[in-house]
């Protein structure tokens, strides 16, 4: 009987204790005693788990104690109670107590003051049931505990549940599933930063695909975790995964590096394990003497570790070492000593119900005396291993050897066989006369697909060229409308406030025109030419950018200082009509946007507002910020826009309407608004009724 130690792997969980207040209603000194008393606590925490890691469990178990009597005369410490005592659990787990940590967890179910610390007791629950077996009951907890809690906001404990989940599947030999679960644990602590618990993770999928038989990929997860380990100064684990991966090595028959390794093992042990013995490096190391087939040292590892395990009651390791000696014994062809000791392993695993153990002890008892020629006990421990396994719901694998069975069923076969024989006599002629039938269908069907298959790729060709020069001709068509637009606009549009311009200079020059008359022309020449540059600046963007594209330089940029400089560039405009232009952005706000198209944006806003108000109206520019963006506001209250204008308002199909002083544009400010709003990852909108005012609304991300 060759027996796999399973090395049980606790998780080494870590807890962040919140810090916890008084009601108000108290009085200051009762506060004050209460933040004293939980900062001793926690002190006493931070030594206990000092302890644990270093493997010092016994005083660790004391200081834990310790500190769950002071929780108690803190008001208000339920939840840190449950936490110290969730701690305890997890000391007792490394302890190889797992009745002890069962119990203290039945007593605090349904005690548990909020959510999250009964997610944590299901989870600790759900542990213990694996440490004694129960996988069943254990991934039942495990469920429970997951439904509790969401995975965004909780991923740490999250990726704890599933890495307990993936644990419970490896043990019960559920590879694939197992190895689903790994990968969500990983990704979740390293996504939540928990490196305690990726080591745990990494730990035990090295274990996991060593007992799926592939040592080669195991080794790489648990050198990963013993560097984690390493960065974590966490010697509990370092033990383990040295040890795994001691087995590791051993299965790849890489024999000296497992022995250093096993003897890494028993040194931290010594340093970290003070209290538990090392039964289970000392079973490993016989099992590799025994591979390499130096028995008196296997023997000597087999019984010192079957030693620590009768002083220390560990069933399990008794039923392990019992079949190591009896496998030595059997090898020195000392068959009565092997039988003796497989039948002690035996008597153990049917003591403490280990029914897989149970089993594995009557399949080595059979073929021992299967070797042995003794035929009726052979076939007494198989029809006790087959009674089992149908106990157990395990699909029998092995085959029945010749020598136990029954004459009735060999004739059987025979008659089976016989009939097989005729039948594929009878057989063979259809066969031979369809052979050809079926090779020339075959040939017949491949030839049609062939046909299909080129008739559809010569389709899907025509198509794409097709779609192709669709594409292309749609282009052409948008290049030449916007051509046409553009000439349409220098000679129209542009034209004409230059021919003003023109005629004004032209009077400035060659007529004596008085101070007054002057200083008015020039005021119109002034905002003549502001109206112009503003159009001109606009059509060069826009067809800039429908012919070859923007190259944005995303900055942050101070909304109320940007908004400051375009008030600026209208302040005489907006003199000229008599109204008032309110900066009303936060000074705090910052944007990411590029400089000069943000500018141009609120040019074209500002000026389209300045365009549709009166005498004594205003504008106001303001800001407001969201969750991830600021919310800028160009509010006039001006003429105000018509629903029917709206709905075209920032596309090519906008027309420009003359404003309350016959002032025109050229009807690609808003369209370009639109355009590089949404460039930039915004989006705008318009809010206006006739009569009452406008407000453009648009946003950008915030710095």
């Amino acid at each position: 009987m060759h027996f796999a130690i399973v090395c049980f792997i606790t998780m080494g969980l870590g807890y962040v204790f919140p810090a916890f207040s008084v009601s108000q209603v108290r009085v200051q000194n009762e506060s004050e005693q209460v933040a004293q008393d939980s900062s001793g606590v926690r002190l006493l925490l931070q030594q206990a788990d000092s302890l644990s890691n270093i493997g010092d469990l016994r005083e660790a178990e004391k200081v834990y104690n310790e500190a769950l009597k002071r929780a108690k005369s803190i008001i208000g410490g339920d939840s840190l109670i449950t936490s110290i005592r969730l701690d305890i659990v997890t000391n007792y787990l490394n302890s190889d107590q797992p009745d002890s940590a069962e119990t203290l967890l039945h007593s605090m179910l349904g005690q548990s003051p909020n959510r999250i610390d009964s997610t944590q007791i299901l989870n600790h629950l759900g542990v213990t049931y694996r440490y004694q077996g129960r996988f069943d009951e254990a991934l039942e907890k495990h469920e429970s505990a997951k439904s509790l809690i969401d995975s965004v906001s909780h991923p740490a404990l999250y990726g704890k549940i599933k890495l307990n989940m993936a644990m419970v599947y490896g043990a019960k030999a559920d590879f694939g599933t197992a190895f689903k679960y790994f990968l969500s644990s990983i990704e979740a602590a390293e996504a939540a930063g928990d490196r305690s618990t990726l080591a745990s993770a990494l730990n035990s999928l090295g274990v996991t695909y060593n007992n799926y038989g592939q040592p080669d990929k195991s080794v790489y997860y648990l050198q990963r975790a013993i560097e984690v380990n390493n960065e974590l100064n966490n010697q509990v684990g370092l033990l383990r995964a040295t040890s795994n991966l001691a087995n590791a090595k051993r299965h790849l028959e890489s024999y000296e590096e497992a022995i250093a390794l096993y003897e890494r093992a028993l040194e931290l042990h010594k340093e970290v394990r003070k209290d538990v013995p090392p039964f289970r490096i000392l079973y490993n190391l016989g099992q590799l003497y025994k591979e390499t087939g130096n028995l008196d040292r296997a023997e000597g590892y087999y019984r010192q570790s079957l030693a620590y395990c009768q002083e220390a009651g560990i069933f399990q390791g008794l039923i392990y070492n019992y079949g190591g000696l009896a496998n030595v014994a059997e090898l020195r062809n000392n068959f009565t000593k092997a039988r003796d000791y497989y039948n002690r392993a035996l008597d153990i695993a049917r003591e403490i119900g280990a029914g897989r153990l149970e089993l594995s002890a009557l399949n080595s008892l059979y073929n021992l005396e299967k070797r042995l020629d003794n035929t009726a006990e052979a076939l007494s421990y198989y029809e006790q291993q087959t009674a089992l396994s149908d106990s157990l719901d395990i699909i029998a694998q092995e085959e029945a050897l010749a020598d136990t069975e029954t004459r009735l069923s060999l004739r059987q076969q025979e008659e089976m066989n016989k009939l097989l024989q005729e039948k594929q006599q009878q057989q063979n002629a259809r066969i031979a006369t369809q052979n050809w039938l079926i090779v020339a269908g075959i040939i017949i069907i491949l030839v049609i697909l062939l046909s299909l298959y080129l008739l559809y790729r010569s389709n899907e060709e025509k198509k794409e060229i097709n779609k192709q020069l669709k594409a292309k001709h749609q282009r052409l068509e948008e290049l030449n409308e916007v051509k046409d637009k553009m000439l349409a606009i220098i000679a129209h549009d542009l034209r004409s406030p230059l021919s003003a311009m023109h005629g004004m200079l032209y009077l400035m020059q060659e007529e004596d025109l008085s101070e007054k008359e002057t200083k008015q022309m020039t005021t119109e020449l002034s905002l003549s030419l502001n109206r112009s540059i503003n159009m001109m600046d606009n059509l060069l963007a826009w067809a800039r950018g429908q012919m070859s594209g923007f190259k944005m330089n995303i900055k942050d940029v101070n909304c109320h200082i940007i908004v400051e400089k375009v008030f600026k560039d209208y302040a005489l405009s907006a003199r000229q009509k008599g109204i008032l232009l309110r900066n009303e952005a936060d000074e705090n706000h910052t944007v990411k946007a590029d400089f000069d198209m943000l500018k141009l944006i609120l040019r074209n806003l500002i000026s389209n507002s300045i365009k549709f108000c009166q005498e004594g109206d205003e504008i106001r520019v303001s800001t407001r910020e969201a969750t991830d963006k600021i919310i800028l506001n160009v509010k006039d209250s001006g003429t105000g826009i018509s629903e029917e204008i709206q709905k075209n308002l920032f596309t090519s199909n906008n027309r420009s309407h003359p404003g309350t002083q016959n002032e025109k544009g050229s009807g690609l400010g808003l369209q370009l608004c639109k355009e590089f709003i949404e460039k930039q990852g915004g989006e705008i909108k318009v809010e206006s009724s006739e009569g009452k005012g406008t407000s453009m609304i648009f946003s950008f991300p915030k710095a």
